[in-house]
């Protein structure tokens, strides 16, 4: 059984090989850089030519980029070729691979109960004493910091599995206590789900409860101010979401910093996204929308940027009116989206004229399939599959079968609103069906590539944004 090598903290399959030929500077070549270390390293391990090397990360689009530049210089000096790959679903991904016996060599991952998880089934391998040692004499945090990548294994003896890297201030993250303590910070987490458990476990101080106005009083009594509070993909889940910004200034510090995570109507309404409305998202954001919202409280926003999580998403910084000076991003964001037509409401008229017939193409293109008599298996079942399958009309007479890997918690059942029976990923490589429909189309890439990785021979169905098959 192949075993996985984690980097502990932090997931696209925009696959990337490594090429010396991309270095930014050769070695040598810029005085301001000490190659000192670079030619030490190389001729300890410059004989490494006909390796591979797998590496599983969070990093795409320029961030990639950015770390294949420096992936390069170890191609370089140790002729080690270094294949870096990604995904928005990185939790879901990580489980798929390991189980299927396929992991990369290393991965990035931020999730301490999921690295348990893979740990006490025997999916990573110890990074040894020496390593743990070499960790506790060089980080300022010492000891701690070997606990944050220290677990149980499949035998039940705990071991050093995972390297951190970094620390983020967040709840239910890899952090350093006892640097945070001499930089005068403590780190609060609130979850009304009992993650909240497994965060004390690991020593992160958190509030198991619903957060708002009143809790945060009492938060702002017993532990001070915040410095920073963070909302990832949450406020489109709130119902009463006044109350939560209330809250947020509550205990915001003066000089405090809140950044948001919110699925990007732009994105949405661009990539013809609408199986991504449903029950749970109670409300879409543009930058507008947010503008207005936050300015009603008095938080005024001060540097925004777009990241691809769920399909596209945007990262907003906000703080009281007038403590920090607005960055230009704010601005160009928001003329794109007047020059887009979100303000003037002329891309969302747009957007329904798109999304009826993006309806009839993919019903027409399924439904000549199966009078051919073809097999059509449906690829994973998000919440998002229950929104396109119901609108378009697809039943158990078009698909025959949706699939989830073999520790969902859906299998055995069937696909809300129809009798399609959710049944075990397995099927799709004993069955070979002629079809696969992939119902998370957004991360189609890396399904593509894991899927014919894994054995499948047939060919893909794209829902959208316009319904097309990949050979």
């Amino acid at each position: 059984m192949k075993k996985l090598l984690l980097l502990g903290v932090a997931m696209a399959a925009l696959a990337g090989t490594a090429q010396a030929a991309d270095l930014l500077f050769k070695p040598g070549e810029d005085a301001k850089f000490n190659w000192a270390s670079y030619d030490a390293y190389k001729k300890a391990h410059g004989d490494l030519k006909g390796e591979t090397l797998t590496i599983f990360g969070p990093w795409r689009g320029e961030d990639e980029k950015l770390v294949t530049s420096v992936l390069n210089y170890f191609t370089e000096a140790t002729g080690v070729t270094v294949k870096y790959s990604s995904s928005e679903n990185y939790e879901q991904q990580i489980v798929i691979d390991t189980q299927a016996g396929s992991p990369p060599n290393i991965a990035i991952l931020p999730q301490p109960g999921l690295l348990a998880d893979l740990a006490s089934k025997g999916f990573l391998v110890p990074l040894g004493d020496d390593t743990s040692k070499w960790v506790k004499d060089n980080y300022g945090a010492g000891q701690s910091w070997v606990d944050l990548g220290t677990y149980k294994g499949k035998d039940g003896n705990k071991a050093f599995f995972a390297f951190p890297y970094k620390a983020d201030l967040k709840s239910l993250v890899w952090y350093s206590p006892e640097n945070f303590k001499e930089a005068g910070y403590r780190v609060l987490g609130i979850d009304p789900s009992r993650a909240g458990e497994v965060a004390r476990e690991r020593g992160v101080e958190t509030l198991t409860a619903y957060f708002g106005l009143e809790t945060a009083n009492e938060m702002r009594r017993d532990h001070g101010p915040a410095k920073l509070v963070t909302a990832a993909n949450v406020f489109a889940h709130i119902g009463n979401v006044h109350d939560v910004i209330k809250g947020i200034l509550a205990i915001l510090a003066d000089d405090g910093m809140f950044v948001s995570e919110s699925h990007y109507l732009l994105s949405l309404v661009e990539t013809l996204q609408y199986d991504t409305i449903y029950h749970e998202h109670l409300r879409y954001y543009d930058l507008h929308a947010l503008k207005n919202l936050l300015e009603g409280h008095g938080l005024e926003i001060v540097r925004v940027k777009r990241i691809p999580t769920h399909g596209g998403s945007i990262r907003v910084y906000a703080a009281r009116k007038g403590r920090y000076p607005v960055d230009a991003s704010v601005e160009e964001r928001l003329a794109h989206e007047d020059a887009f037509g979100l303000t003037s409401g002329a891309a969302l008229r747009t957007f329904r004229h798109r999304v009826v017939q993006s309806k009839l193409d993919l019903h027409s293109l399924l439904a000549g399939l199966k009078r051919d008599g073809a097999r059509i298996y449906g690829i994973g079942a998000p919440s998002r599959a229950s929104t396109l399958v119901n609108y378009v009309g697809i039943d158990d007479g078009i698909v025959d079968y949706v699939l989830e890997t073999s520790n969902s918690h859906k299998l055995n059942k069937y696909l809300p609103g129809t009798r399609i029976p959710v049944i075990d990923e397995a099927r799709l490589f004993t069955d070979q069906p002629e079809y696969a429909l992939l119902l998370s189309w957004h991360i189609a890439p890396e399904l593509i590539s894991n899927l014919r990785r894994k054995g499948y021979t047939g060919k893909f169905i794209v829902p959208l944004p316009e319904p097309h098959i990949v050979e």
